[in-house]
Formats: structure tokens, C-alpha cells, sequence
């Protein structure tokens, strides 16, 4: 388990959070993406998976490509974020 349960505990609720707020607007990339995320997340907290070299990396680019996500939700003529599904598929 890591160190700080809590932190990992409140990361978790964020993205849970930002999950379904953007389900509830229909931001479709924000849900399918923070689903994944959230994924990762919740098997860190129940030991079912261990940290391991470069996860503490991912998660940091996952928190990157969130912001990114929602970001675009607030100016719909961005576009869509290039790469969230390949960064998804790392977990």
C-alpha cells in the first residue's frame, strides 16, 4: 500500500468527482477517460496492484491529460485531446 492513503484516498475521490460532474454535462471524453483513471487509482488503494517503477509517472501524466480534458470541455472549439486513449491503454 503506499505511504500516504489519504492522499491517494482524496486524488481519488477528485477524479470520482470530475467523473461524474462531466457525465452529468455529457462531456463523454472527461467520463470515459476518468473512468480509467479512476480504475488505476482505486486498485493502487486496494493493494491489488503494487507501485511499481514509472506508475508515479503515469499517474502524474493521467492527473496532466484530466486537466487537459476539461479544459476543452470549457472551449468546445478546441477539439479532442490527442492522446488520452493512448495514455488510458498504459494502465
Amino acid at each position: 500500500h503506499p505511504e500516504d492513503p489519504e492522499r491517494l484516498n482524496a486524488i481519488f475521490r477528485a477524479v470520482h468527482s470530475i467523473k461524474g460532474n462531466g457525465g452529468m454535462f455529457g462531456f463523454d471524453d472527461i467520463v470515459r477517460f476518468a473512468h480509467g483513471y479512476e480504475s488505476l487509482l482505486d486498485d493502487l488503494r486496494a493493494g491489488r496492484i503494487e507501485p511499481r517503477p514509472g506508475l508515479t509517472g503515469l499517474l502524474l501524466r493521467a492527473c496532466d491529460m484530466l486537466k487537459s480534458l476539461v479544459a476543452a470541455a470549457r472551449d468546445p472549439g478546441s477539439g479532442r485531446i490527442p492522446g488520452s486513449a493512448e495514455l488510458a491503454s498504459e494502465a
